[in-house]
């Protein structure tokens, strides 16, 4: 069984997933500098526990890898002293 903290990480993976793949079909491209950042804040805006919320805005990272075949990745990271918090919160 996983923690609620690694549910909350997968959940939110899935959300930025799901606006990357969509502002593709719309916009023919992958999103790039503000555009990327948007889609991370409406990932996170999704959840509706306002602390929870408040530490994802201050802890997520999102790069962004481009690839030689024109294909790019996006890489999720959570800051320690973030998942920390939400640990400590949803224990």
């Amino acid at each position: 069984m996983s923690s609620p903290t690694s549910r909350i990480i997968r959940q939110l993976k899935f959300n930025i997933a799901d606006y990357a793949v969509t502002y593709y079909k719309v916009h023919g491209k992958n999103p790039i500098g503000d555009d990327l950042f948007r889609i991370v804040v409406n990932a996170i805006d999704q959840e509706e526990d306002p602390f929870i919320r408040s530490c994802l805005r201050r802890g997520v990272r999102v790069a962004r890898a481009d690839y030689a075949d024109g294909d790019c990745a996006l890489t999720f990271g959570l800051h320690k002293k973030t998942f920390q918090k939400l640990e400590n919160y949803l224990a």
